[in-house]
């Protein structure tokens, strides 16, 4: 698994809080499993209105099959996606993500670093919202 999920749901946003953790390599077994993990917490919860939180300071590549099913996923829920903040400072990735806010159309806000995200996002997030690769292994 390369990946966590973590939802968020703040009494007084407007917005529920998705935060993927993206860890070295992504891979489209890895988008499969997510999927799944997303949708029912959409169907669940409800959600309207989410902002996306895709942490990718580990990440060190992607395989395109990946990156093609998470664009078809956000495709379908690009009516629920309020705005995307990524956090690396790989060019490729950011690159990447560019493209899909284009066409998928949604708003990329894209940050070198997770202690840039504004604080009234970041208030509301788990204090363990910071993932290791160790944390992820022990899931």
């Amino acid at each position: 698994m390369a990946y966590r999920f973590v939802f968020e749901s703040p009494p007084h946003l407007k917005h529920d809080i998705f935060y993927f953790y993206f860890s070295k390599v992504l891979t489209k077994e890895d988008i499969n499993q997510l999927t799944q993990k997303v949708t029912s917490t959409l169907e669940k919860e409800g959600s309207t209105s989410v902002i996306h939180i895709w942490d990718c300071t580990t990440m060190s590549r992607f395989d395109f099959s990946a990156k093609s099913l998470w664009e078809k996923i956000l495709k379908e829920n690009s009516k629920r996606i309020d705005s995307v903040y990524l956090i690396s400072d790989k060019k490729f990735i950011q690159l990447a993500a560019k493209i899909m806010s284009v066409i998928v159309n949604f708003k990329l806000i894209i940050l070198d670093s997770i202690d840039d995200i504004p604080a009234h996002i970041a208030d509301n997030l788990p204090a363990d919202m910071r993932m290791t690769e160790e944390s992820i292994l022990n899931e």
